[in-house]
């Protein structure tokens, strides 16, 4: 589907100024009222009764986004002399009976548009099923720390969502993927856009890649802990548990550059709750790399096969037998719990290697997340092996730089007057940090971001007559310095 020789000659401007003729846009779509989400069979009548019959935004919704097959004459006075040339792609169908179809399901975004399988073949069993951009997808592009002119890899790219950011950056991108398939919806799609430089690569894991070095890998792998081999995008190609994530997590510093970030966003199984971490820091020992877990979500092996289950079914309750098969192979591999998140892995060699994971639920990241990445491994590493981090002396005659995008929320209550209850902070991007912090904190941060030092503040918090005397100001500034370092809120110069 959508292969280089079909698309080669295909000019997609013209189906571009016909999709917003039509009205196929996030803005006008929103104005209609039919940018819900939920189920396609509410928003079939939802449609039919907000829009015309005769409407091209009601053609382009039935085509696009529902997956019904419309008149002939209806998709003309859309696409015009066109038509001919998305039949001739493969986007659209004759079914006869003067009907037409399309063969993807496209979203319109804040980035154009995007083409993927229609969900109704998922819920029928196609083994080479393309997702569209899920949750993990948007986490991914957000925590790539890919930069302009970086030679960047998205393994497992589906069908290109990942690779479509990375190239918007101005990156040079490789899309890698098992599913010749999931690469034509990709090469569409990048087509659809006019990102037209991005490098195609069909094969297993890095399979096509070999002996190529990366600035930057993005990876959304198939990453479910499946007793099944079903779907290409969800099943690990056959390997048990979460076999498949802790093969890429051995294989990404032979194809990074040093220097280089490999980040994956994966779940894996664990043994003992209080051990959700130790799995996958293992995999990752002695391999070159400082490495960073983040954990978002845990679930109960019961409520994770549930949940997978009825997504793969489009809602429909999972069968018992299916279910119940699902919960014994978590018996068997003796996971108690399943984790969602990330794994970012910094190539350094040479050096001493650190190893820390974070956990924090309710994670809710911007664009920017990959930019703290690369904070947090400067800064980790800072503290491994700075001989100032160890030296209370040296860190409060240091200077800081604090970056920008930090704010507070507080929280106030009114009983005699306002009071201040609690003061939230949050980083830049929403990833480092985002928790409850005091006063002397922020007062830290303003102070070192005019260009002052850590002992700047205690001598003004020794002047107040309620310190005077008191010992052991300096070392608890010390601390909160280092702590702020760790979250990336305060950058060593």
């Amino acid at each position: 589907m959508f292969s280089e020789a079909i698309l080669q000659d295909w000019d997609p401007a013209p189906f571009r100024a016909a999709l917003v003729r039509a009205g196929y846009t996030p803005a006008d779509l929103e104005a209609a009222d039919l940018r819900r989400r939920g189920d396609p069979m509410a928003r079939v009548h939802l449609a039919a009764k907000l829009l015309p019959a005769d409407s091209p935004m009601l053609t382009c919704v039935q085509l696009f986004d529902l997956g019904e097959p419309v008149g002939g004459k209806a998709a003309m006075a859309v696409f015009g002399s066109e038509m001919l040339g998305l039949m001739r792609i493969g986007l659209l169908e004759g079914l006869g009976n003067d009907l037409v179809r399309s063969a993807a399901k496209l979203d319109a975004n804040e980035h154009g548009w995007f083409a993927y399988d229609h969900p109704s073949a998922l819920a029928s069993g196609r083994a080479d099923y393309v997702m569209g951009e899920g949750n993990s997808s948007r986490m991914l592009a957000a925590l790539a720390t890919a930069q302009k002119g970086e030679r960047v890899l998205d393994l497992g790219a589906g069908a290109g969502w990942g690779a479509l950011r990375m190239a918007e950056k101005g990156c040079l991108v490789t899309a890698a993927d098992l599913s010749e398939r999931a690469l034509g919806f990709a090469r569409f799609n990048a087509k659809l856009l006019g990102r037209n430089g991005i490098e195609l690569a069909q094969g297993d894991r890095f399979e096509p890649l070999a002996g190529r070095k990366f600035d930057a890998i993005a990876s959304n792998p198939p990453f479910v802990i499946s007793p099944q081999n079903t779907f290409v995008f969800r099943d690990g190609g056959g390997l048990k548990g979460d076999g498949f994530c802790e093969s890429l997590v051995k294989l990404f510093p032979d194809y990074l550059e040093d220097g280089g970030i490999a980040i994956m966003v994966f779940n894996w199984y664990d043994q003992d709750a209080d051990q959700w971490d130790r799995r996958p820091l293992e995999w990752a020992r002695d391999s070159g790399c400082d490495v960073w877990l983040f954990r978002s979500e845990r679930h109960l092996p019961a409520d994770y096969a549930f949940r997978w289950l009825r997504e793969s079914g489009r809602g429909k309750m999972p069968p018992k037998e299916e279910l119940n098969a699902w919960i014994s192979y978590y018996a068997e591999l003796g996971a108690v719990g399943i984790n969602l998140g990330f794994m970012a892995m910094r190539k350094r060699p040479g050096g001493r290697n650190w190893q820390r994971s974070d956990s924090r639920t309710e994670l809710k990241i911007v664009v920017t997340a990959g930019e703290e990445v690369r904070r947090i491994f400067e800064c980790q590493t800072w503290l491994e092996e700075s001989p100032v981090a160890e030296d209370e002396e040296a860190i409060l005659a240091s200077r800081f730089r604090v970056p920008d995008g930090i704010f507070a929320e507080t929280e106030m209550s009114l009983e005699k007057g306002w009071a201040m209850r609690t003061i939230r902070l949050k980083s830049s991007g929403g990833l480092s940090y985002d928790g409850q912090v005091d006063e002397f904190i922020l007062r830290l941060l303003e102070c070192c971001r005019k260009g002052g030092t850590p002992g700047e503040m205690l001598t003004e918090i020794l002047a107040k007559p309620e310190f005077a005397g008191v010992q052991g100001v300096g070392g608890q500034i010390a601390g909160l310095v280092r702590e702020m370092v760790r979250h990336g809120l305060m950058l060593p110069k």
